[in-house]
């Protein structure tokens, strides 16, 4: 998971960020800094703990040092922290890029968009050989079954399908249940292992046996044989479960 670096000096505009990043699956800790100057000590005392930062959230138009000087400044050294611009202004983009920025957003920002940006820096550093997701908090979940509750692996689930605040978690045949909403199930479950496909539908990845296209989008299917399951993909997820299941 994805240790994240927010740098704005407007402080309105951090409190935002830190809204949307605390229900964010992908996101293990949060800092902030008012400034780059404040942005480079703070990475240099996580260093002296021998913790990195991974992704920065970073503006453009701050005092003294401005975000597009920063990232210059990054690009010298071996292995940065991602950087996703968050700027009001739109005319940065292309020189954004420039200095091999993974995203560029324009606030207000969207959720949507921002859980977008971070999956594709979790996909990076993914590749790097340096980088290991956090796995679970544990690898176990509590679930009700007819006589109570039970602990079940996580790796067994299938999918699970939220209803407001009762999920509804399916292992094989069995289906449990949780009363817990989906933003909260998620962040128990490991977010390199299970992927949202579809609204209130998160699908553990290694269950999922081919992805096939179809007349209204797309849909994953879950099993072999007699035992198939089929699942719809939203529009706006295809891209994002072909690049997790590294179909070109």
């Amino acid at each position: 998971m994805l240790k994240v670096l927010i740098i704005d000096d407007e402080k309105p505009a951090r409190d935002e960020l830190v809204h949307l990043l605390r229900t964010e699956p992908l996101v293990e800790s949060i800092d902030e800094a008012g400034s780059v100057k404040e942005a480079i000590s703070k990475m240099f005392a996580k260093k002296e703990e021998d913790i990195y930062f991974d992704v920065l959230l970073l503006d453009i138009n701050m005092p003294d040092i401005d975000g597009m000087q920063f990232a210059k400044k990054l690009n010298a050294i071996k292995n940065p922290p991602l950087i996703i611009f968050v700027s009001a202004y739109s005319e940065y983009a292309l020189e954004a890029f420039g200095v091999n920025a993974v995203h560029y957003l324009l606030k207000p920002v969207e959720s949507q968009l921002l859980h977008d940006a971070l999956y594709k820096a979790m996909s990076i550093l993914v590749s790097r050989k340096h980088f290991k997701p956090t796995q679970a908090t544990s690898q176990k979940i509590w679930v009700k079954n007819s006589e109570g509750k039970q602990h079940i692996e996580t790796r067994l689930i299938d999918y699970v399908e939220a209803h407001k605040d009762l999920c509804k978690v399916h292992v094989g045949d069995e289906v449990f249940e949780k009363v817990i909403s989906l933003q909260s199930i998620q962040k128990e479950l490991s977010p390199s292992n299970f992927c949202l496909i579809h609204r209130g539908i998160l699908v553990n990845v290694s269950r999922i046996s081919s992805f096939e296209k179809t007349g209204e989008g797309a849909q994953v299917i879950l099993g072999k044989g007699n035992s198939v399951c089929r699942l719809p993909v939203a529009r706006r997820r295809i891209h994002e479960i072909k690049t997790t299941l590294g179909i070109a």
